[in-house]
């Protein structure tokens, strides 16, 4: 489903997460930040909304008295897990249906749409490379502020740190757990998580990051703008995680 476009970063960023990251390039955050510490901490008090119960497509609003954050939670992980293949592929196909004709092309040009506003308000293709670095970077750690701080680039407009804020809480709630639900399940399947990464792992690892970065402009002009997230943001994840997976188990030699 990616573009070319987005595709050459996920390469670019996955020979960056087989390299050894000690030479700390990173900048941290001065304490006069902190108001980006409680705009991370507020967010993530926001209760999750089920990823993949997209059943109902209603907007649901970001700021009002009841707001809510789509996710994935417990009973998604459970859910991804009860899943054969031929299962997957056909609620892939059901998600797809919804945005009928065409459907594929629609979460392109949904997620193209993301990319290039997130490109457009970080300021170039510097800035860019510098979120993708920080969301390749960030999806291999816990996650929380102290990461968010320690891998956050200095000199940031208030909006473009803002940007990084809510990358971090995408990854946080989508591309962070479902990469370790993956690993996981290559476990079970007998591939052992605790070997030397591959550039599958990397490239699983970066097309996730990749993700949250475009997910961070929906959240961003919901959030700023007083605007609403609506249920076909949810659709069009959701379809692309499966996609990911089926790469993924494709660049592993299974899933053909």
């Amino acid at each position: 489903m990616k573009n070319l476009f987005v595709t050459l970063i996920s390469i670019t960023c996955s020979i960056s997460l087989l390299v050894s990251c000690s030479n700390n390039e990173y900048f941290e955050r001065n304490d006069q930040d902190s108001h980006l510490k409680e705009i991370y901490e507020s967010i993530k008090q926001v209760p999750l909304v089920s990823l993949f119960n997209v059943t109902n497509t209603n907007s649901r609003s970001l700021t009002n008295s009841s707001p809510l954050l789509y996710g994935l939670t417990a009973e998604d992980i459970e859910y991804l897990n009860s899943l054969s293949k031929s299962e997957m592929e056909s609620e892939r196909i059901k998600l797809i249906s919804q945005f009928n004709p065409s459907g594929d092309e629609k979460i392109d040009s949904l997620f193209l749409h993301n990319y290039e506003y997130v490109f457009n308000l970080i300021g170039g293709h510097q800035n860019m490379d510098k979120l993708i670095d920080f969301a390749c970077h960030y999806i291999e750690v816990d996650g929380g502020w102290n990461d968010i701080k320690d891998l956050m680039p200095s000199n940031l407009t208030d909006d473009q740190s803002k940007l990084y804020i809510y990358t971090a809480i995408c990854i946080d709630n989508i591309s962070r757990p479902f990469f370790q639900f993956v690993l996981t399940a290559s476990e079970k399947n007998g591939i052992s998580i605790s070997r030397t990464k591959t550039i599958c792992d990397a490239e699983l690892a970066a097309e996730l990051a990749i993700s949250g970065v475009g997910l961070s402009a929906e959240m961003f002009l919901d959030v700023v703008s007083g605007g609403t997230m609506t249920g076909i943001e949810a659709i069009a994840s959701s379809a692309e995680l499966m996609d990911i997976w089926f790469r993924y188990e494709a660049c592993n030699g299974r899933f053909h």
